[in-house]
């Protein structure tokens, strides 16, 4: 691991065993130095004065990313296979304090016994902790290197000024206080802050890209359109701390399409709600204008269903590989009963039917050295996708349903989402019974025969 530092300057490059990219012209690095524990603050000393954006964060999967379970599966999983860089790999993201202070987090056998020890300090504990985030003053361009003899994804660089004295943020005319000093960085209004943990390549294939997704659109490329945060911190008028003028803040809830797992679905949970909301606005979906939507020739009714992509990413992202994304499409007669059904499931712990030659669903999958399908990113070779593309519209399939009686037919349409295969939490029945399964869009029309 590279660190280098002038003026407490530290940069970070996330790559193993080989060198970093040339530094930017404009700064230079002369001395080495790795980061310290004490250089970064709880995040709970920062819940005196920010507490709503402390009790956002409390609820959000940035604060769980380090003691989750199935991240803690993963992770054990992969310092098995990869025991020089398989801490590093995960914990670049899952646990950033701990990979730029090389901090061995040792092994553990649960999350619980993690959260525990009295011996780790709590500040490693707390998954992308506050002061971690608004130490950033740079990031970069992600870089990969096929030279990389452990195949492992090389990730992005940042810069870090870890400084007690020094936070950065969005705000254009902080207020200083007694605690600490505030300095604007356009950075955090901009997609590349998140640009070092959502933007990962695989032996050159672009896999867990949320960013390029983002970034190679030509739409927001240009206009710069749709940042992260407009989605995922959403704006609101508050206060940036007690005693503050109230402004235009940014929730640091970062709703994505995971909730905690651990505790039973509430659908009353504020995160969970938030979820949801992005969720149902992230497609628009409907049956083709041609024929009035839905038609009947000789016997056969024919229900062409179109899906347009709203958002700046493409529809599965992130680790796209273990979502599901699927069209839940049932026909029912004048009486109610179901005629016809494609990717229906019982219970949110069903398994998809995969045989069902009528199943239209959106997803990424990785592929092994053997040509096995995988769902461990560093251990893909290859990979195939039909996720919805970044700002797509028009995407449709035409289902045919066989009829065999006159009358009316009740045609609804569904998207259909969970962040999990339940397949992939088998081993994990106390997050696998907490499944949930989001409802994107639902469309509905009824014809005659």
């Amino acid at each position: 691991m590279n660190i280098c530092t002038t003026n407490r300057y530290i940069f970070v490059c996330f790559i193993f065993f080989f060198s970093c990219e040339e530094p930017k012209p404009e700064k230079t690095f002369s001395s080495m130095e790795i980061m310290l524990v004490s250089d970064f603050a709880s995040s709970e000393s920062c819940s005196s004065c920010h507490p709503d954006q402390y009790s956002q964060w409390k609820r959000s999967k940035h604060f769980t990313t380090s003691h989750d379970p199935k991240y803690y599966y993963d992770w054990n999983e992969e310092q098995i296979k990869r025991p020089h860089t398989g801490t590093q790999f995960c914990a670049q993201c899952h646990n950033p304090i701990a990979y730029v202070t090389g901090t061995d987090l040792g092994e553990y056998d649960s999350p619980d016994i993690f959260l525990m020890n009295e011996s780790v300090p709590d500040v490693l504990k707390e998954g992308i902790n506050c002061t971690f985030c608004h130490s950033m003053v740079q990031s970069s361009q992600s870089i990969f290197s096929s030279d990389n003899p452990n195949g492992l994804p090389a990730s992005a660089e940042y810069y870090l000024n870890p400084d007690s004295l020094m936070f950065y943020g969005s705000i254009e005319n902080p207020i200083d206080n007694s605690y600490h000093n505030s300095s604007y960085n356009p950075l955090y209004s901009s997609a590349e802050s998140c640009l070092p943990c959502h933007n990962h390549f695989v032996r050159g294939m672009e896999i867990e890209t949320t960013f390029s997704e983002w970034n190679e659109n030509s739409f927001v490329a240009m206009t710069g359109a749709l940042p992260c945060q407009d989605c995922h911190m959403k704006p609101y008028e508050g206060k940036a701390a007690l005693g503050g003028p109230d402004r235009i803040v940014h929730n640091h809830n970062f709703a994505g399409v995971n909730i905690d797992l651990t505790q039973p679905i509430n659908p009353n949970d504020l995160q969970y709600q938030d979820v949801e909301s992005l969720l149902r606005t992230s497609v628009n979906m409907y049956f083709d204008s041609d024929h009035d939507g839905l038609y009947i020739e000789n016997d056969t009714l024919y229900i062409p269903v179109i899906i347009d992509n709203l958002t700046a990413h493409n529809i599965p992202s992130g680790n796209a590989f273990v979502r599901e994304v699927w069209v839940e499409l049932v026909v029912f007669n004048a009486s109610n009963e179901i005629v016809f059904s494609s990717g229906s499931i019982e219970s949110n712990i069903e398994d998809l039917d995969q045989s069902d030659v009528n199943l239209w669903t959106f997803d990424v999958r990785l592929f092994d050295a053997n040509g096995d399908r995988t769902f461990n990113a560093s251990d893909a070779y290859s990979y195939t996708s039909s996720a919805l593309l970044t700002l797509q519209s028009g995407r449709k399939k035409l289902y045919k349903v066989e009829l065999d009686g006159n009358g009316s037919y009740r045609v609804v349409a569904t998207l259909r989402f969970r962040p999990y295969k339940p397949s992939l939490l088998s081993s994990h029945p106390e997050m696998l019974e907490n499944l949930p399964v989001f409802d994107m869009e639902e469309i509905e029309k009824t014809v005659s025969r």
